[in-house]
């Protein structure tokens, strides 16, 4: 199982650092709003600065950068627990959305504003980090649905009977 973990966490780093790379791209070969109809209505490429949170909501960056560094720290905390859990394929979720946070607030940390370059049906602009995060949190719900709960004596504790 290690090896779906370390395989999905090479890849998910890979998808980073390409995120990264089209965010540089996009702020200097771009001008903003400027749009590249890839499918008409459906998928275009262009620059939009986004300096607010989530789904843009406007948060001043005095709460943007702490709030996403103190929830990749649990979540970072959490991941470990995983790993010490032996819960592979919810780690292997869990690395999926922090990576992704971390391309976002990196690129936050550097320009201000996280770079979004994807148009999704002439309405959503988005970036591969937010895919990331979002494909990670759907991954987690769906492992942490199936599962099993462990039993005490595998956690390291004694069955107690009555």
């Amino acid at each position: 199982m290690r090896k779906t973990y370390y395989f999905t966490g090479a890849s998910a780093l890979f998808l980073t650092i390409a995120d990264l790379a089209a965010k540089y791209i996009s702020i200097h070969k771009l001008s903003e709003r400027e749009e590249i109809i890839v499918i008409p209505h459906t998928l275009s490429f262009l620059l939009y600065k986004n300096t607010g949170a989530l789904a843009n909501i406007p948060l001043p960056m005095v709460v943007i950068i702490p709030l996403s560094v103190a929830i990749l720290v649990f979540c970072f905390i959490y991941l470990v627990q995983l790993l010490i859990r032996k819960s592979d394929e919810q780690a292997s979720a869990l690395l999926i959305v922090i990576l992704g946070a971390i391309g976002n607030l990196t690129d936050r940390l550097w320009n201000g504003f996280t770079t979004d370059y994807i148009l999704l049906f002439s309405k959503s602009a988005v970036n591969i980090a937010d895919g990331l995060i979002l494909g990670g949190l759907l991954w987690f719900m769906i492992a942490s649905r199936r599962r099993t709960p462990q039993k005490p004596s595998e956690l390291g504790g004694q069955d107690i009977n009555i």
